[in-house]
């Protein structure tokens, strides 16, 4: 399985490199790479996103996931999650065995996926097609 979760804030889109735990969960690492939304950027930065891989991280204590000071609040200045999200939207592609998913935050909750915008894809669809579902949604 592979993941890119795609920010979108502040009329750029930040991809971090997603991480896997020594428990199985993915969390955002630096690189973050940013882009400009317009489908070359974007596709451009999901590829390097997709080369980096899921670098193996080990698995964070309750304590130290709370004392993280994750690289996105960085790069974006937000002080917490609550205040990034105040106006963050983001996107999720995961290719599955048979399919590519593209999940959307729900409007609420900007850690909820929205399932009545959630978007299958077959295996063989270009990241082009992906990121023009993603563009449609913003503008």
């Amino acid at each position: 399985m592979r993941i890119v979760v795609i920010w979108v804030k502040q009329g750029k889109a930040y991809l971090p490199t997603q991480a896997q735990t020594e428990a199985g969960y993915f969390m955002g690492i630096e690189p973050i790479h940013i882009a400009n939304l317009a489908k070359e950027d974007m596709i451009t930065a999901i590829e390097k996103v997709l080369a980096t891989g899921h670098p193996r991280v080990p698995t964070l204590t309750r304590e130290e996931f709370r004392h993280r000071k994750d690289p996105l609040l960085a790069i974006t200045k937000s002080k917490t999650w609550k205040d990034f999200e105040r106006d963050a939207i983001a996107f999720t592609i995961t290719w599955t065995e048979n399919e590519i998913v593209l999940n959307i935050t729900d409007k609420s909750s900007k850690f909820q996926h929205d399932l009545n915008r959630q978007h299958i894809f077959p295996l063989e669809t270009p990241l082009d097609m992906i990121v023009e579902s993603i563009l449609k949604t913003l503008f």
